[in-house]
């Protein structure tokens, strides 16, 4: 009688005690699927914290400094007469077959050929280069010169952009560049056929060469992934 009472005994215990675990392991699962959403709640996904994002590429606006333009008036000139007729125009005594004249808005100066070629110089964007042209053609038809406004074309462009300091030595090494400190500050980066590039230890670059605006975009977004893997830490 005794040895049932006690087996009634210890199976009880072992119930009562298999219970509370049971509910000991149903409160810690609450508690940590409450502690995993009030992180989440903290720590959106896509982002790791204590872990430093990956640096963005450098976005470079370039500033366009001078826009070369040129048009055929579909004429030959005489130069002597439109200087003698015109205001603000130089003629080039050595130079019998070139005049030049200066436009005070948009600021520019132009080449006038005798062959009836007009080269804009000094333009700040395409669009003041096609105004300057044609200002300058609308001058000489007003002295009774046939002229026609033909092939008006872009045939340079020199922008300027600003980018973080870069390790120029770093950078000659791993692409095709020209870099002698010796004579030039600068570095000559050789990775675009028929333009100029030229970067700076300070983050200046100059870029000559380009025929559109489209063209200097495409370029600068090409060598901005670039100066951000050999910028300076």
């Amino acid at each position: 009688m005794e040895e049932s009472m006690l087996e009634r005994f210890f199976d009880e215990f072992i119930s009562a005690d298999s219970w509370t675990q049971k509910e000991e392991l149903l409160k810690l699962q609450e508690e940590h699927t409450e502690s995993s959403l009030d992180y989440n709640s903290q720590n959106p996904p896509g982002e790791i914290q204590g872990v430093s994002p990956v640096t963005a590429p450098l976005k470079l606006v370039p500033k366009l400094q001078n826009v070369w333009a040129s048009v055929k008036l579909g004429c030959s000139l005489d130069l002597k007469t439109i200087a003698r007729q015109l205001w603000n125009v130089q003629h080039m005594t050595q130079k019998n077959y070139i005049l030049f004249m200066r436009v005070r808005e948009p600021p520019a100066t132009v080449m006038i050929h005798r062959n009836g070629t007009l080269v804009v110089i000094g333009a700040k964007s395409p669009g003041s280069a096609r105004v300057v042209a044609r200002r300058c053609a609308r001058k000489i038809q007003k002295l009774c010169v046939p002229v026609r406004f033909l092939d008006f074309r872009i045939t340079n462009m020199m922008a300027t952009s600003c980018s973080l300091p870069v390790n120029l030595q770093e950078l000659a090494l791993y692409h095709p560049c020209s870099y002698e400190p010796e004579l030039f500050p600068g570095l000559f980066f050789r990775g675009f056929p028929g333009i100029s590039v030229s970067i700076f230890a300070t983050g200046k670059i100059t870029v000559t060469g380009v025929k559109s605006e489209a063209e200097l975009k495409s370029l600068l977004e090409t060598l901005g992934p670039i100066l951000t893997r050999f910028r300076k830490n």
